[in-house]
């Protein structure tokens, strides 16, 4: 009993830590991206019955209009997931809130799914590291989709032992690399990871006629494929398909233009072979350096190759686990250099230094064991040799990690105690664009240059302006192609030609902003915008729908009665 239920107390103990750590921050403050405000549109579309969509279109890659099928253009798990508090009533700050906790559960859950190869304290150690680590805390409070693929992956990983012992339990963890699919489109590899330590663990003759291990691949690939063609089917485009834009660009301003031709990746790749080459290996030094040589995850690379080694040598319980991390570390390492259309130091690593983690961990863990386990070491030293990895984890973390943390934290909650959240609902910008915003009486997509903005503080369809509109040709093309209502000013110089153009009248300005209106729209899309109805303001989520309005109403009443 003991046994069973240690890694699940030191999961729990884990959680609240980091809790206590991350909610504060959560709740100081909106930490919202564009990737963030989509993951949330989508969600908040769907909660209000608006579509599983994605109301921004930000390239054009893709040959339709906003909004797009999600499951076009974003993971799906993670707008799922936010549904849940949205759909309850909660706003985006109980959403960043609920993100934090759900954030702590996850690294606490790494605790019990670590324990399959290794002792409790090495578990224990694993899950401090990971969730104290500078990436952790920050992809805690920002809502985007790592978090979700860590879960994700930790259920293929705990899930996996079926794939050995019998159909059902194969089954299940087809089903969990399935999610871990919908959560990450790169987890679907791990299907490799799986199917290579069977491999391994049952050996080539056996594995053939193995019916466990069959039926995970064949009921995985029956799932995937029936999964691409319900959603194609439903939606028009397959999963994933605006993810195709990243294997033709360099970079996002590449994607922003409107006048960009797509020739396929691989003819992309072809043209451009010594570009991607240099790319690629320009991101590969710079992983390497993030995951051995930065602090942002704890210098887990180390452990990547060890692990990998020690995982082919050994053999019995905690094998399997330990060498599918491995594997996968070495995978996502991978796809994280053959993605050369951009590096995030902050997210591309995480899913290899989560791996790095549990597969390095459960050698050291090894190591300690045979050394403990010496006849010349006495059972109180061999207790302790045991206990050396959490150990020095511990010491390291609360020298070097914990204070940082814990001072971050407190700052957070005194910013709470005295402004509440930080939600800038407050900002003079942020009302001008609700302002001008309450000008559009029908529904109709907002070309914008920042088109998150428009559905943050407004709610409507928007289309990001491109910069390569050079004449009125290409914007009257534009227009018509995306099928634009009305086009957002906002004093930047991609938007300078709004003023004069003969085309467009101003319906409303406030501040820096000034909204103009196709005089002659297409019917057609004046006819399909109209087929969706938009959910009030994102940043009004749990609250009236007019709430950056009526604050703004507020204070000017409060200021006229003064």
């Amino acid at each position: 009993m003991e046994g069973r239920w240690l890694p699940l107390a030191g999961g729990l103990g884990v959680a609240l830590l980091l809790a206590s750590l991350t909610a504060p921050v959560a709740l100081s403050r909106w930490w919202l991206s564009p990737d963030a405000i989509e993951y949330l549109a989508v969600a908040h579309a769907w909660v209000h019955g608006a579509g599983f969509v994605d109301p921004v279109r930000w390239n054009f890659f893709l040959d339709a209009r906003a909004p797009l099928p999600a499951f076009a253009v974003r993971a799906p798990a993670l707008s799922v997931l936010v549904s849940l508090p949205l759909g309850l009533g909660a706003g985006v700050t109980g959403v960043g809130l609920f993100h934090a906790l759900f954030a702590s559960a996850v690294a606490g859950a790494l605790v019990p799914v670590a324990r399959r190869s290794m002792g409790t304290g090495s578990a224990l150690a694993t899950a401090l590291v990971l969730g104290l680590s500078p990436a952790w805390l920050r992809a805690s409070t920002m809502v985007l989709s790592e978090v979700t693929g860590v879960a994700a992956l930790l259920l293929v990983i705990a899930t996996a032992r079926g794939v050995l012992r019998s159909v059902p339990g194969a089954l299940l963890c087809a089903v969990a690399t399935l999610l871990a699919w919908c959560a990450r489109p790169n987890l679907l590899a791990l299907f490799l990871a799986v199917a290579v330590a069977a491999l391994v663990e049952l050996g080539p003759r056996r594995a053939l006629r193995h019916r466990p291990l069959l039926a995970y691949l064949v009921a995985l690939a029956l799932l995937s494929a029936a999964t691409r063609i319900a959603v194609q089917q439903i939606t028009g485009l397959a999963p994933y398909a605006g993810y195709g834009v990243a294997s033709e660009i360099f970079s996002a301003d590449e994607a922003f233009a409107f006048q960009k031709e797509y020739v396929g990746a691989l003819a992309f790749a072809g043209t451009h072979a010594a570009a991607v080459i240099a790319r690629s290996l320009e991101f590969g030094a710079w992983l390497v350096r993030e995951l051995c040589l930065g602090a942002r995850f704890h210098f887990v690379g180390w452990l990547l190759l060890p692990g990998l080694v020690h995982s082919f040598l050994r053999r019995g319980h905690g094998a399997f686990e330990q060498r599918i991390a491995a594997l996968a570390g070495i995978g996502f390492a991978a796809t994280s250099v053959a993605y050369f259309a951009a590096f995030d130091p902050w997210r591309y690593p995480i899913f290899a230094a989560v791996c790095a983690l549990l597969a390095g961990m459960a050698w050291l863990d090894a190591g300690a064991a045979r050394l403990a386990a010496r006849p010349a070491i006495r059972a109180g030293a061999a207790r302790l040799v045991r206990a050396a990895p959490l150990v020095a984890c511990v010491a390291l973390l609360l020298l070097f990690r914990l204070p940082s943390a814990a001072e971050r934290a407190a700052g957070s909650f005194r910013s709470l105690r005295e402004h509440g959240t930080l939600d800038g609902s407050e900002s003079p910008s942020v009302r001008a664009l609700s302002a001008v915003c309450a000008a559009i009486r029908q529904p109709g997509r907002v070309a914008a240059v920042e088109p998150w903005d428009v559905v943050l503080c407004c709610g409507q369809a928007a289309v990001r302006i491109p910069p390569d509109l050079v004449d009125d040709a290409w914007r009257a093309r534009f227009i018509r192609s995306e099928g634009i209502r009305y086009l957002l000013y906002d004093g930047s110089p991609v938007t300078a030609w709004l003023p004069a153009s003969p085309s467009l009248r101003r319906i409303a300005s406030a501040g820096r902003f000034a909204l103009y209106e196709v005089r002659n729209p297409d019917p057609g899309a004046t006819s399909e915008a109209g087929e969706w109805t938009p959910p009030p303001p994102l940043a009004c989520a749990g609250r009236e729908p007019d709430c950056l309005r009526s604050v703004a109403g507020r204070r000017a009443r409060a200021a006229e009665g003064s």
